[in-house]
């Protein structure tokens, strides 16, 4: 896999490719290609193919495969990108998401974001689950009144921590979890199980970030 950087333009939809390899004075912190990340399919507005709605808002990359994963919040897909030749080779449905997290073994891609539309009464959180080998989501879990905020593995892997907070209006934003994190058992991925929900103090804004020490 060359060494490259891929920079997503949420406005544009598209990647910009920026040359990373120190001993390749042409290219090295360059952008040598554009990715248009546009779906004729989804977005009929588009006919030029940059700008589009593909709002690309979320992207790893995964050793097991090679392969580059770029969650097109506009459209609800991720697209998996050979980073080789900067192609699309397939895309993937995810809905209500509009992140991406790779789980420390590179197998998992875990996706967070929460549906604000079904219901004008409460926010329905959900994190789903990409299995890199299979191609295809494997796994979703709903989170009744959870605005999942930041997610991050402990540095064993062995956890799943989820933060809450703030989201919506009216009924919505009251009903939800404000005080809460969610601790995952990730040992059986793809299943991801509740282990315990703590308590913590309140977040009434749209993001609470958590960090890790190194032996935790």
């Amino acid at each position: 896999v060359p060494k490259r950087a891929f920079v997503s333009n949420l406005k544009d939809g598209s990647i910009s490719v920026l040359g990373n390899e120190p001993g390749d004075a042409g290219s090295y912190m360059k952008v040598t290609a554009t990715i248009n990340l546009h779906d004729p399919q989804r977005d009929k507005d588009a006919a030029a193919g940059i700008p589009n709605n593909a709002f690309p808002h979320g992207k790893v990359y995964s050793p097991v495969t090679g392969k580059l994963y770029s969650l097109n919040n506009g459209y609800g897909t991720v697209y998996v990108i050979d980073p080789a030749t900067n192609t699309i080779e397939q895309t993937v449905s995810m809905p209500v998401s509009s992140n991406l997290l790779l789980s420390p073994d590179g197998r998992f891609i875990i996706g967070k974001g929460a549906d604000r539309k079904s219901d004008p009464d409460h926010v329905l959180g959900r994190l789903t689950v990409i299995d890199v080998a299979a191609g295809r989501v494997v796994e979703n879990i709903d989170l009744p009144d959870f605005y999942p905020s930041v997610y991050r593995f402990s540095i064993d892997g062995n956890k799943l921590y989820v933060t809450s907070a703030a989201t919506g209006k009216g009924v919505q934003r009251d009903n939800l979890k404000t005080r809460s994190v969610l601790i995952f058992d990730a040992t059986g991925l793809p299943s991801l199980v509740l282990h315990k929900e703590v308590a913590v103090g309140l977040a009434d804004c749209g993001r609470r970030p958590i960090a890790f020490t190194r032996d935790t």
